[in-house]
């Protein structure tokens, strides 16, 4: 019966709850609407849900075969501002209007893992371990809910994040770890018009500094961005404070620590030649992970993508997910596809198809003997 599981998936039934948490709001830090919905769903599927201070969800679902207890997750918030989200359904795929995002990252997530508990509500029959569901908030800033859910309360002892793109039958194996860096770079106020030779232009030591940074995909473990600058107050005021926020992911702790101090070195040199100084202040917002290959979550999604004549591949990612945490604490996880495609961006879309075959694999990884 096991092996059978994923036959009891309903495409129609999944898409309909797709669209229906597609079309709830729920940016960054405005989790709240689609949160309280997912609270009476879980209550309907016989499950026991919570929330902690910062709205994480987590609900326990018993079970009727192994002593596994699996933690399945997915994060509620969607990347940027975007709202009023109006999905369009092609006859193979599932878009926005164009005007927003889609949200597949991450309510393909949330509707898999919504099906597979409607099945075993449906068909006690079928032997299936605990179940642990664990939804975050605010995983597109910085994995945010993940890091401050108390993960010591949790009961399962391997999991699956649904939560990654690609083709079904992949999964994401590792991750980088993230560090944070704010540059202050500071020069000395002047008359811009009567008496600039009397500044420290901030601005132009800054500029110097970033063009010596490595900065993009600096080989295939390590990658570096410099996303904000801010500083000045007025064209005729010689700026004497400019701020540069940074970040380096590297799945090598040496890369890591060799391309931090590459980049500390760029400001200090982009401060020298005009007599500014460059302050320093870095945070790890998360640590790297590596998923051991004979991990019961590798071998459970590889059997399961055999089983229904996925291929299976595996992934490193430069990436950050709720994985890392999750790995951090001692939970072996890896992240696997729903089949979401350029999510971030106005094209995003999923294919009916893939989303459906998605369910099935999941289903199946954690129903096998």
């Amino acid at each position: 019966m096991n092996q059978q599981a994923e036959a009891f998936i309903q495409q129609k039934r999944l898409v309909e709850t797709f669209l229906a948490l597609v079309r709830v709001d729920s940016p960054s830090g405005h989790e709240a609407k689609l949160s309280d919905a997912l609270v009476k769903e879980l209550i309907k599927l016989d499950g026991d849900p919570h929330q902690d201070e910062i709205g994480n969800i987590v609900a326990y679902f018993k079970g009727n075969g192994s002593d596994d207890t699996v933690m399945l997750c997915a994060h509620m918030d969607t990347v940027g501002n975007d709202v009023g989200i109006q999905p369009i359904v092609l006859s193979d795929r599932i878009t926005s209007d164009g005007t927003t995002i889609l949200g597949a990252d991450d309510k393909s997530g949330i509707a898999v893992i919504l099906e597979i508990l409607k099945v075993f509500k449906e068909h006690p029959e079928i032997s299936h371990p605990a179940l642990e569901v664990v939804l975050t908030v605010q995983e597109e800033v910085g994995l945010v809910g993940s890091s401050y859910l108390d993960k010591s309360q949790l009961k399962a002892n391997w999991g699956l994040i649904l939560d990654s793109g690609g083709r079904i039958g992949e999964i994401t194996v590792s991750g980088p770890t993230s560090r944070k860096y704010t540059f202050t770079i500071l020069g000395k106020a002047a008359h811009a018009a009567v008496a600039p030779e009397q500044g420290i232009n901030a601005i132009q030591a800054a500029a110097l500094g970033i063009t010596k940074c490595p900065c993009g995909k600096v080989d295939l473990e390590v990658v570096i961005g410099i996303g904000v600058i801010q500083g000045g107050i007025a064209t005729n005021i010689v700026p004497d404070k400019v701020e540069v926020k940074a970040m380096i992911r590297s799945r090598n702790a040496e890369k890591l620590e060799q391309f931090s101090a590459q980049m500390e070195k760029a400001f200090r040199e982009g401060c020298e030649p005009f007599g500014a100084k460059s302050e320093v202040e870095k945070s790890d917002s998360y640590q790297g992970y590596l998923l051991d290959e004979n991990s019961v979550p590798w071998q459970k999604t590889k059997k399961a993508a055999e089983l229904l004549g996925f291929p299976f591949f595996t992934e490193h990612s430069l990436g950050g997910t709720d994985c890392n945490h999750f790995n951090q604490a001692g939970i072996p996880c890896c992240s696997v596809s729903t089949g979401m495609t350029n999510e971030h961006m106005k094209d995003e879309y999923i294919r009916i198809q893939d989303l459906y075959d998605a369910a099935r694999h999941v289903i199946t990884a954690i129903t096998i003997a």
